[in-house]
């Protein structure tokens, strides 16, 4: 990705987002730290 493609702010994401699919492509399970001592918070699994 260039610094032009990456000052769009949706190219920016979408990279950011395939990339994150590339990398656990082939993943059976995905942790994601979560506590509920730190920020209080509902847990929505969509904006992960």
């Amino acid at each position: 990705m260039t610094e032009n493609e990456y000052e769009d702010e949706e190219a920016a994401e979408e990279f950011k987002i395939s990339s994150f699919v590339d990398m656990v492509r082939d993943c059976s399970r995905i942790g994601i730290p979560y506590s509920s001592q730190g920020h209080l918070q509902i847990f929505d699994m969509f904006v992960v």
